[in-house]
């Protein structure tokens, strides 16, 4: 669900939130490789965002210079 999703950015949920109770292995692992390529593409997000706020920081302090 989103709220898996949302609290996973944080690393506050636990990949047994998303254990499938069925016997469809191939859709349980399609669910456990989705949920690696979100939270890998958010640590991405994150860091470039992280990386931008740097950027801009360093840009003012060095126009003020």
């Amino acid at each position: 669900s989103f709220k898996t999703l949302f609290w996973a950015i944080f690393g506050l949920s636990e990949v047994k939130s998303v254990v499938i109770n069925y016997n469809h292995k191939f859709i349980e692992n399609i669910g456990y490789v989705l949920y690696g390529v979100y939270n890998v593409t958010m640590v991405i997000v994150l860091l470039n965002m992280l990386i931008a706020m740097i950027n801009s920081s360093f840009q003012e302090i060095e126009d003020d210079a």
